[in-house]
């Protein structure tokens, strides 16, 4: 660590995945750290939330991004890792090791897999440490670690670490997931959240009512290192929707893998969402299957509140064919989608499908098969969106 006199400096870095969101875990992260007085005594932590960074003028965004972070002479560097923004960031890293070789450099995240630490995949790039599973409680320890206190390295569950680059990393046991997100502090409601980011023009807020998946699809990394489902309180999530809406947001996404994963607390944030009247586009992720007739008339009664009120919900069909579902363990059969879909027409919910092209064991033909029927199903009804995208060989997964 570097020699300075007073707080020691975090900087925690997002790249979002559009140009209108932010990554919620950073603020989580910072949350968790300061509710514990030593970390504050100790830590200045800092958040940096860039948004989407394409193809255009990409090397030029990289290094002004990278020149930032430097400028706020950070001893420690933390980057949120998803699939779009893990190679920008390994670019980045490679930067500031460069420049100022003292600086440590975490990597975490969905695409920082125990699995995929565990093969060697980082160990030829200059990232110190890795955090794998639930970040907040292995952050906040880490800190304590290196600004002098306890637990040793080897003792912080969820964390790989290194003595050197390019050796291999030292992975210890993974960390037991919270058993409520009500451990972690709120960040809008414990004020960690940047006004400035809330106020960006066409912002989306993220809201996280839940962690974890009902489902373990072999293409997915999100249950790797999450067991189980957890939940937040219904007024916390309503008091957070508040808070957003305070400072003018107009469209807050729940960033669930499944809103509806647990239908009576779906069906308690929705009845409480009318209760406030609240003006707003809200966008769900939902599992064909997770729906019944009551929740599907609550998204109604949401979008009749106002003329500006609509409801998106995100709907992974993937793939028809029930042998490659089967290969997928995604025991999701096509009559769940078409029940689901039937009740978000009738209540005029707007349905973005989402569907995997090249799915392991599909062929041309069951590609054709599901959009044939995906177009089959779109007929005639009111306009949706019907996504494609290719299949991608995510680390850490079968």
């Amino acid at each position: 660590m570097k020699q300075r006199t007073g707080k020691l400096k975090a900087v925690l870095v997002g790249i979002a995945g559009s140009h209108n969101a932010f990554s919620l875990s950073l603020y989580n992260l910072k949350a968790y750290a300061y509710r514990c007085s030593s970390i504050q005594n100790n830590w200045e932590i800092s958040v940096i939330q860039h948004p989407l960074i394409g193809e255009l003028n990409k090397e030029n965004l990289l290094l002004k991004l990278r020149d930032k972070i430097l400028s706020l002479n950070p001893d420690v560097v933390g980057f949120s890792c998803y699939m779009w923004n893990i190679y920008e960031f390994i670019d980045i890293a490679t930067g500031i090791h460069n420049i100022s070789p003292d600086t440590k450099i975490v990597f975490g995240g969905p695409e920082i897999a125990t699995d995929y630490v565990t093969e060697g995949n980082f160990d030829e790039f200059p990232i110190d440490f890795c955090i794998s599973g639930e970040g907040e409680h292995t952050f906040l320890e880490l800190l304590s670690t290196l600004s002098g206190g306890l637990p040793l390295l080897e003792n912080i569950a969820g964390l790989s670490h290194r003595t050197a680059i390019n050796t291999s990393f030292t992975i210890n046991p993974k960390r037991i997931p919270f058993k409520s997100l009500t451990e972690i502090p709120s960040p809008f409601l414990s004020g960690v959240v940047d006004e400035e980011v809330l106020t960006r023009k066409n912002v989306e807020a993220n809201i996280e009512t839940q962690r974890g998946c009902n489902l373990r699809c072999s293409y997915c990394i999100y249950h790797k290192d999450m067991d189980r489902v957890t939940y937040s309180e219904v007024d916390r999530i309503l008091e957070e929707v508040r808070y957003i809406l305070d400072r003018g947001v107009k469209k807050i996404r729940f960033v669930d893998a499944n809103f509806s994963s647990r239908l009576p607390h779906a069906k308690s944030v929705m009845k409480r969402l009318i209760e406030m009247k609240c003006q707003t586009s809200l966008f769900f992720e939902l599992i064909p299957g997770f729906i019944d007739e009551e929740l599907a008339s609550l998204f109604g009664n949401f979008t009749n509140l106002h003329n500006s009120n609509q409801i998106t919900i995100g709907v992974g069909v993937q793939t028809i064919n029930r042998k490659v579902l089967k290969r997928l363990k995604r025991p999701i059969r096509k009559e769940k989608f078409e029940m689901t879909f039937k009740l978000l027409q009738k209540y005029n919910i707007y349905t973005k499908i989402d569907l995997i092209i090249g799915l392991p064991g599909e062929d041309i033909s069951a590609i054709n098969q599901t959009l044939e029927y995906m177009v089959e199903q779109l007929r005639g009804s009111r306009a949706h969106l019907l996504c494609c995208h290719v299949m991608r060989g995510l680390p850490g997964t079968e």
